[in-house]
């Protein structure tokens, strides 16, 4: 077992693939967010040119 005999390699690796997890959800959280910015000023202005 390697994991055994190089506990530091398997927390290396474990941090960074959840380091790298955690930038993906970012950026999916991220573009979701300016995506629904952007609509609801997108609404907002046509909304307010029409009345």
């Amino acid at each position: 077992m390697e994991s055994s005999s190089n506990p530091h390699a398997a927390i290396a690796a474990a941090e960074l693939s959840f380091s790298s997890l955690l930038s993906s959800l970012n950026l999916i959280l991220g573009g979701t967010f300016w995506y629904l910015f952007v609509q609801i000023k997108e609404n907002y202005l046509y909304s307010c040119n029409a009345s």
